[in-house]
């Protein structure tokens, strides 16, 4: 190994050690979450918080996590958002925890919304259907990509914190028998904007 190498190779190890130590520093900071505001009640809604089963929990670990129940008219929806900042492994791929739990990912479809899009997904399972919408926003654009999630938030660790917030992941599913009108909560459900 020529002295060139060997130098080269110790001032990588010097950076990478530096950027860690830093990482660490800037990660042990505790951060406001837009989900520490994110409203139960309002003007034409009513909510309350879930608990998380034995199962979410162990997926989400130290994520913070909202999982409500919202009326929104006449129609209720468990409506869940994660910030993974803390743990960065409870974000993913929905279509994972949804195979998990015996449902097919029968139709994907985009639906416009402010700032971008969401994916509404029909699921089925045993002769039954079942619509879940979902969607990353940084707060101001919105989108289904888990890989643009992932360089969002990796971008993010890198700037520490200088290329935005923090990515959240939101997930809204029906509480009962009938879906939601999926345009009408993307577009009149207030605390959807406040993500």
């Amino acid at each position: 190994m020529s002295n060139l190498t060997r130098i080269l190779l110790v001032l990588a190890v010097v950076i990478a050690l530096a950027f860690g130590l830093a990482s660490a520093k800037h990660a042990h900071r505790e951060q406001p979450s837009r989900l520490d505001h994110l409203p139960i009640n309002g003007s034409g809604y009513a909510g309350r918080d879930l608990s998380l089963t034995p199962t979410e929990q162990s997926v989400f670990g130290n994520a913070r996590v909202v999982k409500r129940l919202y009326h929104f008219g006449r129609f209720p929806f468990v409506l869940m958002a994660i910030d993974g900042s803390r743990y960065r492994h409870a974000v993913h791929d929905p279509t994972y925890c949804f195979r998990g739990m015996g449902w097919e990912v029968a139709h994907r479809s985009p639906i416009p919304m402010e700032g971008g899009e969401a994916c509404l997904l029909t699921l089925a399972r045993d002769g039954k259907k079942r619509r879940v919408l979902y969607w990353f926003t940084n707060g101001a654009t919105r989108h289904s990509s888990v890989v643009r999630y992932w360089i969002q938030t990796t971008l993010r660790r890198l700037t520490f914190g200088l290329s935005g917030p923090e990515p959240l992941f939101v997930v809204i599913q029906p509480a009962g028998d009938s879906a939601p009108p999926w345009h009408r909560v993307i577009h009149h459900f207030g605390p959807v904007h406040d993500l």
